[in-house]
């Protein structure tokens, strides 16, 4: 298994060097371009958003109780499908040149639909996991939230560049919408389903390395079409989205709060929209 740790820590590594190397040391996440993030300061906030999720409290690690095997791979493996296929569908639809807005509805049936109607009808939707007392769930996460939000539009702050929306009500539904289909189903994919599951079957650093890449991966096709160039958008992908899969990851595997890694998403994704209200 250590192969794993070293290639997944590899990857993640080489992608930031590699940027900052080439004098990419900030690459376009949104907005068509107008929003970019710091490669440097993503590390650097995700470095230290690990290191409080770690210390607070050390004790909080849950296991998970007696678990069918056949029932976790089957799962597993459904999951993984989705994970794979959802990348394709998307770049298909940057293919096709067809309406952006048909990605909130693959979101909404890979996120959603699909896999929660596969796992009910392949054994039920729940792990017998173990979790942490009930206030440390919720008091736990808030340092590694609050100081990862503070870097991230703070000092390591995101770049926008003339980013405009047409009236107040365009932008509720966009951030409605968004915080639905990314904030929330993103999280429920990737974390509370295919992460817990791979954590079941290979351990936790090895889940969240994996499930962090594929989660990058995700973002593959839209931000093609606007970097163009495939190297470097693996790359930046990985730098950035991948490295917040490790944060809200590890969040995820310490303290089993759902809304705790929706919280930290959706703070990504909405706060830096504020100033447009």
């Amino acid at each position: 298994m250590r192969w794993w740790l070293a290639a997944g820590w590899a990857a993640f590594g080489l992608s930031s060097l590699g940027l900052l190397l080439t004098g990419h040391g900030s690459v376009p996440v949104a907005g068509e371009g107008a929003i970019g993030v710091s490669v440097l300061g993503s590390a650097v906030t995700a470095a230290a958003a690990l290191l409080l999720i770690r210390l607070v409290p050390p004790e909080l690690d849950g296991g998970f109780r007696r678990l069918d095997r056949t029932r976790l791979l089957r799962q597993t493996w459904l999951l993984l499908g989705l994970a794979v296929l959802t990348p394709l569908a998307f770049g298909l639809l940057v293919a096709l040149d067809l309406d952006r807005s048909l990605g909130l509805l693959i979101k909404l049936l890979m996120f959603f639909i699909a896999p929660l109607a596969g796992l009910a009808l392949s054994g039920g939707i729940r792990l017998p996991r173990i979790r942490p007392a009930a206030v440390w769930r919720w008091l736990g996460p808030v340092p590694a939230i609050v100081g990862y939000l503070w870097l991230f539009h703070g000092p390591f702050g995101q770049r926008e560049d003339a980013l405009e929306v047409s009236s107040l009500s365009t932008l509720v539904v966009t951030v409605f919408l968004v915080f639905l289909t990314a904030s929330v189903g993103e999280e429920v994919f990737y974390r509370a389903l295919l992460q817990t599951r791979l954590e079941a079957l290979l351990g936790r650093w090895p889940a969240i390395l994996l499930g962090s890449l594929l989660f990058a991966l995700m973002h593959l096709p839209t931000r093609l079409a606007i970097l163009g160039d495939l190297g470097y958008t693996l790359a930046a992908v990985i730098a950035v989205q991948g490295v917040f899969g490790l944060v809200t990851g590890y969040l995820w595997s310490r303290y089993r709060n759902l809304w705790a890694v929706i919280a930290l998403h959706a703070g990504v994704n909405h706060l830096s929209l504020l100033w447009l209200v």
